[in-house]
């Protein structure tokens, strides 16, 4: 996939069918939005194109919110790559970009500078200068800019439709079954992985310490997770928390990822944690034995968890 950073000096050479939206989390409405449009795409023989804007709009206009990201910016793109899409576009959001008129943004932005000759959005997508602009004024610029414009239904479950909001909630309250049922996928971390102080290493269990982006995670614990890592798959158990059994004067949450059976060296490489299960809570132990023992018994847990 290729991703452009949008400037005011770029131009798109040729025809896209683009799917418009934030795109955080890429949860199963997301992808439902993706495959109308690949399929479109194809049709019309154009490239498929996902237009997505970075910060959060949110993050700008609503700074009180608070509102977390689902994902890093990073594993959305990947995750976009990883549907198909053949171009992302990023637009950043920026208080000038948001004073944009409803009517310009769809007539200079999408259509003359990033080719649409297909639109994509959510029906409740709203844009431009005091969020004036909605899928009825895209429908009415249709005929007179070129474009084919298509509103795609927010997909349901349970009666209730799939969204990023509904997700932050069920991961931070640990629900990650139900997560799974509305991201379609295992909630997941990607990160880098970097050098610890080997504390592992020296208990038996040598991890690899995750740093990460992610603004949202499950409550704090020991997974079973899976590993994946230049598209393999490993299984695991990973630490989420403070780490109370060590003093350490600022204590921060971390992950720490012990991979079953792996010999490598993964420093600087970017992996993706999933979260399939929680074993336990977090909790202090007074000797680095009591803790070691614990941890074979949550490595065995994890392994008949992912068996």
């Amino acid at each position: 996939m290729k991703t452009i950073y949008l400037t005011e000096q770029f131009k798109f050479k040729g025809r896209s069918a683009a799917a418009v939206g934030i795109f955080d989390g890429m949860h199963r409405g997301h992808q439902y939005l993706l495959r109308a449009m690949l399929r479109k795409a194809k049709t019309l023989k154009a490239r498929s194109m996902a237009v997505t804007f970075f910060p959060h709009p949110a993050h700008l206009l609503r700074p009180d919110i608070r509102l977390g990201y689902l994902v890093s910016f990073a594993h959305r793109l990947r995750l976009l790559e990883g549907a198909g899409v053949q171009v992302c576009v990023v637009i950043p959001f920026t208080r000038r970009f948001a004073s944009i008129e409803p009517q310009a943004f769809i007539r200079d932005v999408l259509v003359k500078r990033l080719g649409a000759r297909a639109i994509f959005t959510g029906e409740d997508f709203r844009f431009g200068r005091n969020r004036a602009g909605d899928v009825g004024l895209f429908k009415q610029l249709a005929p007179v800019h070129g474009y084919q414009m298509h509103a795609v239904p927010a997909l349901t479950s349970g009666g209730h439709p799939v969204s990023s909001t509904r997700i932050r909630g069920l991961i931070t309250a640990g629900e990650l079954t139900a997560a799974k049922q509305l991201l379609g996928r295992p909630f997941a971390v990607l990160g880098e992985v970097i050098r610890g102080k080997n504390r592992g290493k020296r208990l038996g269990f040598p991890t690899a310490n995750v740093r990460y982006d992610n603004d949202i995670l499950p409550p704090q614990g020991v997974y079973a997770v899976r590993v994946i890592w230049k598209d393999k798959t490993f299984k695991g158990a990973a630490n989420l928390g403070l780490r109370p059994s060590f003093k350490e004067k600022r204590p921060k949450v971390q992950l720490e990822v012990y991979i079953f059976n792996f010999k490598g060296n993964l420093y600087g490489q970017a992996i993706e944690v999933e979260f399939i299960k929680q074993i336990r809570d977090e909790q202090r132990f007074a000797t680095p034995m009591e803790l070691a023992a614990q941890i074979k018994k949550d490595v065995a847990s994890a392994k008949k968890i992912l068996s």
